[in-house]
């Protein structure tokens, strides 16, 4: 079985990017936390998939994907 793999849109890497450039002035250790936390949770969705439920308010979401 192929491992699904956890693509970011521009537009998400570049907010994710600007949120913890924006908190990393407030708290370097906290920044760093945080960005540990999202990058595991990534890595767990793409190793089990069904993790979370589908996002109910994006428009034009395939739950058939899974995601």
């Amino acid at each position: 079985m192929v491992k699904p793999k956890v693509i970011w849109s521009k537009n998400g890497s570049l907010q994710l990017k600007e949120s913890l450039e924006d908190l990393r002035e407030k708290s370097p250790k906290a920044a760093s936390k945080v960005k540990n936390e999202i990058l595991k949770a990534s890595r767990e969705l793409s190793d089990n998939p069904e993790i979370y439920s589908p996002d109910r308010f994006k428009k034009n979401n395939d739950v058939s994907l899974g995601f």
